[in-house]
């Protein structure tokens, strides 16, 4: 007999990819190794991860609600803003 747990419904997957453009630069390239913070703002919980060699990230597993997700290259904080996360999995790109 096999049993087959499903993750609890309020989990849910945040994935995108930050991006920067410089004048010189003919279209936005991935910000390598950022480092991308979540935090939930009725419970202050925090995830982290970082992003991959053209920008991509992915958190994996985290409750629904409301977040402020900051980005940060080199100790210097670059972005700040507001996601919703709902459903099983949220898209947020980040441009720069």
């Amino acid at each position: 007999m096999v049993a087959m747990v499903a993750g609890p419904a309020w989990a849910a997957n945040l994935d995108g990819v930050v991006t920067y453009r410089t004048s010189d630069m003919p279209r936005p390239q991935g910000l390598a190794g950022a480092l991308i913070t979540v935090y939930h703002t009725a419970t202050g919980g925090r995830t982290i991860t970082r992003s991959n060699n053209v920008g991509m990230y992915l958190l994996k597993n985290i409750p629904e609600g409301l977040y402020v997700i900051v980005v940060e290259k080199d100790g210097r904080r670059i972005y700040q803003g507001k996601v919703q996360i709902r459903g099983a999995e949220t898209r947020f790109d980040i441009g720069l």
